[in-house]
C-alpha cells in the first residue's frame, strides 16, 4: 500500500449537484491552487436489489436520477475528475457491501431528494412496491446492497 502524505483541512462540505464550474468556484473557496483534495462518494451496484429500486424509483419520482459531479453518469464523472478537474490524481476503488433491515431500506430510498413523499397520490403503491422488492430479496430479514466507495486523491 503507498501512503501519500497530505495536510488535513477541517473544512468538509457536501458539493451535490453542482456543475463543473461551481464546483471549481466552491473549492477554490476552500482550497489553494496546488492544494490536495480528496472527493469520495459512494455509489450503489446496479445489480439485484439495486436495480429493483431504481426500476420502482423510476416509475414513482419524477426527479429521479443516478450519478454524481452534477448528474453524470459514473464514466463522466471518471473522466471530468481525472482529465478535467485535477492536475493530477491517485483513485482508489473498493466495493463496500452494507447490510439494511427493511426499515432501513424502506427510510434510505425516502430519504434520496427525488423521492415521493406522503401527500403524493402514488406513495403507499410505492412503498409496497419497495416493501415487496425487499421481501424477494431478503436473507433473515436482511439484504446486503452493494456499493462501490471511489477516493479521487488529487492536485487542484
Amino acid at each position: 500500500m503507498r501512503i501519500i502524505p497530505f495536510r488535513l483541512s477541517q473544512r468538509r462540505r457536501r458539493f451535490i449537484g453542482l456543475t463543473s464550474r461551481d464546483l471549481r468556484r466552491n473549492v477554490s473557496v476552500y482550497f489553494p491552487p496546488g492544494g490536495k483534495l480528496a472527493i469520495i462518494f459512494n455509489e450503489r451496484a446496479k445489480t439485484g436489489l439495486s436495480a429493483r429500486r431504481d426500476d420502482i424509483c423510476m416509475r414513482y419520482c419524477g426527479a429521479f436520477h443516478t450519478g454524481h459531479i452534477g448528474k453524470r453518469d459514473s464514466g463522466e464523472g471518471d473522466r471530468f475528475l481525472k482529465n478535467e478537474y485535477f492536475s493530477s490524481v491517485e483513485l482508489l476503488r473498493v466495493e463496500n457491501t452494507v447490510p439494511f433491515d427493511m426499515e432501513r431500506f424502506i427510510g434510505d430510498t425516502l430519504s434520496r431528494s427525488y423521492a415521493i413523499n406522503e401527500s403524493d397520490e402514488s406513495y403507499n403503491e410505492f412503498i409496497n412496491e419497495l416493501k415487496a422488492a425487499f421481501n424477494e430479496f431478503e436473507q433473515d430479514g436482511v439484504v446486503m446492497m452493494p456499493y462501490n466507495t471511489s477516493c479521487y486523491l488529487g492536485t487542484l
